[in-house]
C-alpha cells in the first residue's frame, strides 16, 4: 500500500494517517486508546485516526502497521509504540 497522506492536528491533539484516494467513510471500527480505523463500502481501508497523541501512539493492531510506522518517521517529536 503506497499513498499514504498523514495529517496532524496539534489544536485537537490528533493524527489522521490517509490510504490512497478519499472516498466516504462507510464503517468505523474503534481499536481504543484513541484509536479509530475507516473503510469505506467495500471493505477497502480509508484511514486511521490517533487522539491525544501527545501521550503517544499506539500502532498494535493497526491496519498496514509497518507502513505507517514509516510514515509517522516524518514526525519525530511524536512517540510511536
Amino acid at each position: 500500500m503506497s499513498n499514504l497522506l498523514v495529517r496532524f492536528d496539534p489544536e485537537a491533539d490528533a493524527l489522521y494517517v490517509a490510504f490512497g484516494e478519499r472516498r466516504a467513510v462507510a464503517r468505523t471500527v474503534e481499536l481504543g486508546d484513541g484509536r479509530q480505523v475507516d473503510y469505506d463500502a467495500d471493505g477497502g481501508l480509508l484511514g486511521v485516526e490517533f487522539l491525544n497523541v501527545s501521550d503517544g501512539l499506539n500502532l498494535n493492531g493497526v491496519p498496514h502497521q509497518d507502513e505507517v510506522a514509516a510514515a509517522l518517521r516524518a514526525f519525530p517529536t511524536l512517540s510511536v509504540a
